[in-house]
C-alpha cells in the first residue's frame, strides 16, 4: 500500500481507481488498538466515500472529531478478484480435508470389518480372555471414532454442495 502525506494523495489514488474501474483499500488507525484496520471502498462508492473523507478528515488525513483515527495508506485493488481467489484457496483446503476424511474413514471401515469378523469367529478363542476383552473394547472405540469421522465428512460434504450451488449461481 502507498503511504500518504496529505488529502490530495487520497484524492489522486481514488481518481486512478475510478479510471481503471477498480476499488480502493484503505489502512486506518483504530483508537485503543495496536492493529490497524483495512477498509475496502468499492468502485461504485468511491465518490461518496471520498466526499466523506474530504469533509471529515483534515489535510493530515486525521478524522476531525478524533485525531486517533488516521488514514495511513491506500492502494488500488480488485476486491472481487481477491475475494474469489480467497474462496478458491479456502475451498481447496476444505476439499483436501474432505478427501483425507473419506480415505481415513474407508481404511477404518476395512479394519472394523476385519476386527468384527475376527471377534465373531472361532478365532477369538485363540487369544487370552483379557486380549479378547481388549479387542472388543477396541472395536467399540473404533466404531465411535468412525461415527465422528462420518459426521465430520457428512458436514463437509453438505458445505461442498453449498459451494457448488454458489459457484453455479455466480456463473449465471
Amino acid at each position: 500500500m502507498k503511504e500518504f502525506n496529505n488529502l490530495q494523495d487520497l484524492i489522486d489514488i481514488c481518481s486512478k481507481a475510478k479510471e481503471c474501474n477498480s476499488d480502493v483499500a484503505l489502512e486506518l488507525t483504530v483508537p485503543g488498538q495496536k492493529e490497524t484496520e483495512i477498509i475496502i471502498v468499492k468502485n461504485s462508492n468511491i465518490d461518496y466515500k471520498l466526499d466523506y473523507y474530504c469533509k471529515n478528515y483534515n489535510e493530515n488525513l486525521e478524522l476531525n472529531r478524533c485525531k486517533d483515527v488516521k488514514i495511513l495508506r491506500a492502494d488500488i485493488v480488485m476486491w472481487d478478484t481477491m475475494l474469489s481467489e480467497y474462496r478458491i484457496h479456502f475451498k481447496m483446503g476444505k476439499k483436501e480435508i474432505l478427501e483425507k476424511l473419506r480415505t481415513e474413514d474407508n481404511e477404518l471401515m476395512n479394519r472394523l470389518f476385519r476386527l468384527e469378523g475376527f471377534i465373531n469367529s472361532n478365532q477369538i478363542t485363540s487369544v487370552s480372555t483379557n486380549q479378547a476383552n481388549l479387542l472388543r473394547a477396541q472395536f467399540q472405540i473404533m466404531r465411535s471414532y468412525h461415527e465422528v469421522l462420518y459426521a465430520r465428512k457428512d458436514d463437509l460434504e453438505r458445505e461442498e454442495e453449498k459451494w457448488i450451488k454458489e459457484d453455479l449461481e455466480q456463473k449465471k
